[in-house]
């Protein structure tokens, strides 16, 4: 999912330092309106102020449920799920982005041949892919 932050037109709203709110991530060939009075500003700009290293690794925390201490970060099935949502509602406008979404499927798709997976049950609801 970082490597997708590389793309060229995916713009981000809101800071990936604060924990107070979620950052929102859209690919747009223009700049996307205002929400709330705070800008769009394009991630390709924030990786040049911040550095690739630095960016990616602040990035992380919103793309991923590994914590080094799991067992008092998730202590009990609400934290963890209320935690996975919030994945989804991160990267979600990332991955529905049609390019990002078939490069997504298929490397999801490549981990599972490669782990020799034998039979694979899709339990899901594809979602409404868009340009942009």
């Amino acid at each position: 999912m970082v490597s997708l932050t590389k793309w060229d037109n995916l713009w981000q709203w809101g800071s990936i330092d604060s924990s107070d709110s979620l950052p929102k991530f859209l690919f747009s060939s223009r700049k996307p309106e205002v929400i709330d009075g705070l800008e769009w500003r394009l991630v390709s700009e924030i990786r040049k102020e911040m550095g690739d290293d630095a960016y990616d690794r602040r990035v992380r925390r919103f793309f991923t449920l590994i914590v080094n201490d799991p067992l008092v970060r998730y202590n009990d099935i609400n934290t963890v799920w209320n935690k996975f949502m919030e994945i989804f509602m991160v990267f979600g406008s990332i991955v529905t982005y049609r390019e990002a979404w078939k490069d997504y499927y298929r490397q999801s798709l490549q981990e599972v041949y490669e782990d020799n997976v034998q039979f694979l049950e899709f339990r899901g609801v594809l979602p409404d892919v868009r340009k942009y």
